[in-house]
């Protein structure tokens, strides 16, 4: 079992993408998605997938979020993937 944490600030226009491509994966474990204080409609769109959200009220920074989703995750292998899509997900079973 994994942990997949993403960190996500003002991505409403690649967070569904992301997270539809991480949830076709089917790994198992669970999925993360730490909303570092987003203005737009990123906590909406990520509340559409079965996923857990962590949310900061205000934007702390990247780090921040990333320390958050690992106080979350409740297993011990983590694997992070930002949302803006710059990480290739197919990587992910690979990795594993």
């Amino acid at each position: 079992m994994i942990s997949i944490l993403i960190p996500a600030y003002n991505e409403e226009k690649s967070i569904g993408r992301i997270l539809s491509g991480i949830l076709a994966l089917k790994v198992p474990g669970e999925v993360i998605v730490v909303d570092d204080g987003s203005t737009d409609s990123t906590h909406e769109i990520a509340r559409g997938f079965p996923v857990k959200i962590v949310r900061h009220e205000s934007n702390k920074g990247y780090g921040a979020a990333i320390k958050t989703g690992i106080r979350e995750a409740a297993n011990d292998i983590i694997v992070t993937c930002d949302a803006d899509t710059e990480h290739s997900i197919e990587d992910i079973p690979k990795l594993l």
